[in-house]
């Protein structure tokens, strides 16, 4: 008997890299959509499946959170925590590396929306420095430091 041929030809070609890539945003973005009964597991589950794509993905999976951040604001505390796991399991790298990582990322994302005057994107970045301080990836200083660069 023959398999069963996808009509989209588009899914048959489409490159391994390219569906791992979608598969990790996807992961990434509904992380907390389900019952949150799980979430503690789904969270460590997710971190570990981050940390070993971090060092072909790492730009990717920064941006997704970051995305996930500004248009996802109540799941903030999950993205905090999801960093805060990332930043403490960091596989390979050095200690700091991640957390220093994703600060900086946050900062140039911040001064971003800062130029345009995006106030949704303001607020959830400013409210996301803090989940990274309560989630231990940047020190509360460092964190009220960036805030008061504004």
């Amino acid at each position: 008997s023959r398999r069963h041929m996808p009509v989209n030809k588009r899914a048959r070609e489409e490159p391994e890299e390219e569906s791992i890539e979608k598969r990790l945003v996807n992961l990434i973005v509904r992380i907390g959509d389900r019952s949150i009964a799980d979430l503690n597991s789904h969270l460590r589950g997710l971190a570990a499946a981050l940390t070993a794509e971090l060092p072909t993905s790492r730009t990717l999976i920064y941006d997704t959170i970051l995305d996930c951040v500004r248009g996802l604001q109540p799941k903030a505390p999950i993205y905090g925590a999801l960093c805060g796991l990332l930043a403490a399991n960091p596989q390979g790298e050095p200690d700091g590396v991640v957390a220093a990582d994703i600060v900086a990322q946050l900062g140039r994302e911040l001064q971003e929306a800062l130029d345009v005057h995006a106030t949704f994107s303001i607020r959830a970045f400013c409210r996301f420095a803090i989940e990274l301080a309560n989630a231990r990836v940047a020190s509360v200083d460092s964190a009220l430091a960036l805030l008061e660069t504004l």
